[in-house]
């Protein structure tokens, strides 16, 4: 458990939240992790004061959505999950939100949701569970956003990534090397006049390439520069005085005769007057002629300039294609002519400088890696392509691919670790071994290297019948998958009656959830018992639930002592039990007509006591109020807190009686050193045992009495325990709202807890379970989170990505029309 030590605790009580990375499989893509605490407004100390970068280690600018501050922590994978973070409050009042991150050295994997924002809850310690996933595509520090070294410059803008995948730190460039090179108070990226962080220069206007007097010339080239340091317009010379001197529409710098502001001629030399001045097929600059002087005169000694056919191809000269002009001395391309011509070791279109072989330049050093930057990096005595262990200019190490530390054919496998260096000494491509043939073996979306089952490339991808995973989502994994038993991967559900999605015996229970299924491949869920077969065994025309029988012997037997389950018409309209329509179920006692608040199931008079445990209906056949006994009068007569029907001693409201009751007997019952109402396992003084209140949610039983249990009753959704409460769905209230003698559970028109509408479901118009999306919120019914906490539908979840009415990840859809939105809980689109 960590603690954030910066944020000071205060209060009496324990206030937390409680961070949980999970995921399966997850621990073994990366190597460290971290999570990312991120206030809804900036950090501040005990002063209100913004926190700094420099007031704690765990602050910066971790994620980059907003200019302000985060909070990283990092925890540990253990062999049993993730360590957990424990978030107390301090200074912030605001709320927090939470993603998680784990990377593989140097480079991002894996990645959580965002959660959140979550607001302390004064006492309470809330958890919050962040599922990790693998990333599709790791992110190294060359592709974050973020400029992990400090120096300014990030991602493709930082020369340490035109090399590598990480940002190591400052260069050498002016623009790059941390200082402020032209001491104007500006460093590196910050300075404007940086145009890159390879720019060589943080100079002002005479060397920013900038033309900032408008004289047409700029920087060195303007005289300016070298008499002021600065530009300030044009000058006296005929290239530099703002005229059209010899009158061919151009003026200075736009004058093409113009070789430099200093010019004082405007006119066209022979060299400059786009002629072939000496009839030799080479123009101006292209003629050798103008190497020398500024006139064309004739031919020349050079082999494009010699009137000669040097290669027997009938073409001389300028006539000849590969002369590219008459400086050039081979008739032959300098990219075909079988020459070093740049003297980098390369030739012809080895070299990296010829792109095909009619180019006529073979460029210089081109500095593609090791083996073109003319160096001898492993110390052999032979730089570049005089190495044997150059396989190309672009090869980035002058080493055997088997002993350079690369990938060499971006297979994942490197020297030693790549099955080629067994046989060889150069890394060639993917092999035959299923952790190294660039395939998905065992269909878990990870190929290879990046599959947690390979430990190296020699080993197996295991399948999807070895995973532990229900790969297919049927409930069963693995063995007891019947997938399983005719191949290597789990595909979906089947035939057998443990794998088809239907509840076969009625019980309530599906497949894997059915306890009579031990695996996938049993065939047969059991045989329902007669209170679930939909058959009125006993021919006392009530059937399973409406049956008397079901209520009290668990099974269907016979007619019973009620009077709508006895055999006779005790109301004398000609119509017996389940034939009588003021029957309702097989327990109703009375086949007349349902209408005094004796036979109502409610407390009328509000005295603690309903129907015929009211003595008033006993009395006139009316409840009207209080008695005067013990326990009909209003009163706490014992002082225990409870008030007649309210105290466990009433066992009727005549007389207490002997406090049995396992919540009122003054004892310890479960022995957790807590009795009675003290106990929090006692839901009140007529609750029989103290049971735990987390156990009340899943004991099958209805604890509370409101004819709902475990998670079918609102209470174990909103709380942690059957409470009794009652709340405003129609089927919770313990009202009975169509007057048909039947009350929330009772009612067989109630769905669940959270039906709205006692009478027939579907044809009432609430539109819960109207099959239309009354909000607009894109979900309907059952699916719209408002049916399960308010039983209507009443519009957006600012809380839930799914259901806020924003298009959150920017695709295009929002919401139900989002393909990645499951539910409208789910946190992130």
């Amino acid at each position: 458990m960590i603690a954030l030590f910066f944020l000071a605790c205060t209060g009496d009580d324990r206030t937390a939240v409680v961070i949980g990375p999970t995921g399966e499989g997850i621990a073994s893509l990366a190597s460290s992790f971290a999570v990312y605490i991120d206030p809804v407004s900036p950090y501040v100390d005990a002063d209100g004061v913004a926190l700094t970068a420099s007031d704690n280690a765990c602050l910066g600018d971790w994620v980059l959505d907003d200019a302000d501050l985060e909070c990283r922590v990092f925890f540990a994978a253990t062999d049993a999950g993730f360590e957990e973070v424990e978030v107390q409050p301090g200074y912030n009042g605001q709320g927090f939100t939470f993603s998680a991150a784990g990377w593989s050295g140097d480079v991002q994997t894996v990645t959580s949701a965002t959660y959140g924002p979550v607001e302390f809850a004064k006492g309470e310690v809330q958890h919050v569970e962040l599922p990790l996933a693998p990333l599709e595509s790791a992110i190294d520090g060359c592709h974050d956003l973020a400029d992990n070294d400090g120096d300014g410059w990030h991602d493709a803008d930082d020369p340490d990534c035109a090399t590598g995948t990480s940002e190591v730190g400052t260069g050498s460039a002016a623009c790059n090397n941390g200082g402020d090179d032209d001491s104007d108070g500006l460093v590196d990226s910050d300075d404007p006049d940086c145009d890159g962080a390879d720019d060589s220069s943080e100079a002002g206007p005479c060397a920013d390439a900038i033309d900032n007097d408008g004289d047409g010339w700029l920087d060195g080239d303007d005289p300016d520069c070298a008499d002021l340091g600065t530009e300030v317009g044009p000058g006296s010379t005929e290239c530099n005085d703002g005229e059209d001197n010899d009158g061919d529409e151009a003026a200075d710098s736009d004058d093409p005769d113009c070789d430099s502001a200093l010019d004082d001629d405007e006119l066209t030399p022979p060299c400059d007057d786009g002629e072939d001045n000496d009839g030799d097929g080479w123009i101006d600059s292209d003629d050798p002629d103008c190497l020398s002087g500024s006139t064309e005169v004739g031919t020349s000694d050079f082999a494009c300039n010699d009137g000669a056919d040097n290669d027997g191809d009938n073409l001389a000269d300028a006539d000849d294609p590969d002369c590219s002009d008459g400086l050039d001395d081979s008739e032959q391309n300098r990219c075909n002519d079988g020459l070093d011509n740049d003297g980098d070791t390369w030739t012809d279109i080895d070299d990296p400088g010829c792109s095909n072989g009619i180019d006529d330049d073979e460029g210089s050093f081109e500095d593609e890696g090791a083996c073109s930057d003319g160096a001898d990096n492993d110390a052999d005595g032979l730089p570049d392509g005089l190495d044997p262990d150059c396989s190309s200019a672009s090869d980035p190490s002058e080493l055997p691919d088997c002993n350079d530390g690369l990938d060499g054919d971006s297979d994942g496998w490197t020297d030693a670790d790549d099955p080629d260096c067994e046989s060889g000494s150069a890394e060639v491509g993917f092999g035959s071994t299923e952790c190294n043939d660039d395939y998905d073996n065992d269909s878990d979306r990870a190929i290879d290297i990046y599959d947690g089952d390979c430990a190296d490339a020699w080993d197996v991808e295991l399948g999807g019948c070895e995973n532990e995973a229900d790969d297919d989502g049927d409930g069963w994994t693995d063995a007891d998958d019947p997938d399983c038993d005719a191949g290597g991967d789990e595909l979906g559900t089947g035939t057998t009656a443990c794998n088809d999605t239907l509840d076969n015996d009625g019980d309530g229970s599906v497949d894997s959830d059915d306890a009579d299924c031990t695996s996938g491949s049993v065939d047969s869920e059991g045989t329902p018992d007669d209170c679930q077969d939909g058959a009125d065994n006993d021919a006392d025309g009530w059937t399973d639930s409406d049956d008397a029988d079901c209520a009290i012997e668990g099974n269907e037997v016979s007619t019973g002592t009620r009077a709508c389950d006895n055999g006779s018409d005790d109301d004398g309209d000609g119509l017996a039990d389940a034939s009588d329509p003021d029957c309702a179920v097989g327990w109703d006692d009375d086949e007349s007509a349902v209408a005094t608040a004796c036979t109502n199931g409610v407390d009328d008079d509000g005295d603690g006591w309903a129907d015929s445990d009211d003595p008033d209906c006993a009395s006139d056949g009316s409840e009207t109020g209080f008695t005067g006994a013990p326990c009909n009068d209003g009163n706490d007569g014992d002082g225990d807190g409870l008030v007649d029907g309210a105290d466990a001693d009433c066992l009727d409201a005549g007389t207490a009686a002997d406090g049995s009751a396992g919540c009122d007997d003054g004892g310890d019952n479960d022995g957790d050193g807590l009795a009675d109402l003290d106990d929090p396992g006692c839901l009140d003084a007529a609750d029989p045992t103290e049971t735990d209140p987390a156990a009340t949610c899943a004991d099958a039983l209805d604890n509370d009495a409101d004819g709902w249990a475990d998670e079918a009753d609102p209470d174990c959704v909103v709380a942690t325990a059957e409470r009794g409460a009652v709340g405003p769905a129609a089927c919770h209230d313990g009202v009975d709202n169509d007057g048909d003698g039947l009350t929330d559970a009772s009612d067989p028109d109630c769905a669940s807890a959270w039906d709205n509408a006692e009478n027939t479901t579907g044809s009432d118009g609430v539109d819960c379970h109207d099959g239309a999306d009354g909000d607009g919120d894109g979900w309907i019914d059952g699916d719209d989170p408002d049916c399960a906490w308010l039983g209507y539908e009443a519009g957006l979840e600012s809380d839930f990505a799914c259901n806020d009415g924003e298009d959150d990840d920017s695709d295009g859809n929002s919401d139900a029309s989002d393909a990645e939105c499951d539910s409208a809980l789910d946190a992130g689109e």
